[in-house]
């Protein structure tokens, strides 16, 4: 079978965006003839010392129509359509190409938040694929389409001996959607002031604003904290296994209803903390609370409130003990084993879109 995938992942730093599409390429190359249609030009190889994914029979194309007219542009990707037998589309928007058949959308979120009746129509021609149920749930509100729920990836990590150590894990970028490293850090401080001792924070990421990371370092000064600066992959896992507590800010203060494009939609990072064995006390929106569910963290829906049940999960060694032991088994719900087999029913087995 042939596969086409339009990624609409411009560089390696989309993260989670291009560890999510070319995972769906993995599992797909395996029996199957994929070339993923790339905007970026990815390094694959890059990608793959970054993340355990086998990407050895995926090939990378780019369309040779450099046309600034939108139906020229659209008639060739048509031509090219026609030679493959499944279609899969990632983006955040209505696609401009149709296709007939076996066709998929796979949207990480719906930003538009209200769509023509011409691109209504072209909606009906895809079967509709969302990273989280919170994503299906707003793709269902502005679209009125339903989409079938497959979760991101998760390359699980194998728990170490447990440090009193805090652990964050994202870009540092001065944006809408920032990691809020700098609320954690003044979270840490005052968490001190409140009486922890012995802890430390870690943050991880690369460095997408350098500005925000500098505030970041000048922020920290004084405070058992630890900046990771582009941490590669082996340093980033040993983090996760001696972490005992993971934090996660992303979308912390903003009114979900009216900006639920500023949550995180999913959350790579709290499922694979989560499997090494460290306790999510993560903001309570977005795709966090299926991830973490109803027995293995801690939801929060201020500042202080995470300030106040860290403090106290801090304190209590065997309910973090429990708590820990509980995470590890969920994670295993977004698993790459797992994600590979739902990747294959929905793809390649999926009835209403052949």
């Amino acid at each position: 079978m042939r596969v086409a995938i339009y990624s609409q992942c411009h560089s390696a730093l989309h993260g989670g965006g291009v560890l999510y599409i070319l995972s769906i390429a993995s599992v797909l190359s395996h029996g199957n003839e994929v070339t993923v249609m790339d905007p970026a030009e990815l390094d694959l190889r890059a990608i793959e010392r970054t993340y355990p994914a086998d990407l050895d029979r995926v090939r990378i194309e780019r369309l040779r129509t450099r046309s600034g007219f939108p139906l020229v542009r659209e008639c060739a990707q048509a031509v090219f359509n026609r030679r493959h037998d499944v279609i899969i589309v990632q983006s955040t928007l209505v696609p401009p190409v149709r296709r007939l058949g076996r066709a998929f959308l796979v949207c990480e979120f719906p930003f538009q938040q209200q769509i023509s009746w011409r691109n209504r129509l072209r909606l009906k021609t895809y079967h509709l694929v969302a990273n989280s149920r919170f994503t299906a749930g707003w793709i269902k509100r502005r679209w009125g389409e339903d989409a079938e729920v497959l979760h991101p990836p998760v390359f699980t990590v194998r728990p170490l001996a447990k440090e009193p150590w805090i652990l964050g894990v994202g870009r540092f970028v001065d944006s809408i959607r920032s990691k809020r490293q700098l609320e954690m850090i003044d979270m840490f401080r005052t968490l001190i002031g409140a009486g922890l001792k012995g802890w430390s924070l870690h943050l991880a990421g690369t460095i997408g604003n350098d500005g925000y990371a500098r505030a970041a370092t000048e922020a920290a000064k004084g405070l058992p904290v630890t900046l990771h600066f582009g941490a590669p992959r082996q340093d980033l896992e040993v983090l996760y296994g001696k972490s005992s507590i993971f934090w996660h800010a992303t979308g912390a203060g903003v009114n979900q209803e009216s900006h639920p494009d500023l949550m995180e939609h999913f959350g790579i990072s709290t499922a694979e903390a989560m499997s090494a064995g460290c306790v999510p006390v993560v903001v309570n929106g977005g795709g966090q609370p299926e991830i973490v569910g109803n027995e293995c963290g801690v939801l929060w829906d201020t500042f202080d409130q995470c300030v106040e049940r860290t403090l106290a999960l801090a304190g209590d060694a065997d309910r973090m003990s429990r708590l820990s032991a509980v995470a590890v088994e969920r994670a295993r719900l977004f698993s790459f084993p797992v994600f590979a087999k739902r990747v294959e029913r929905i793809f390649l087995q999926c009835g209403s879109c052949s």
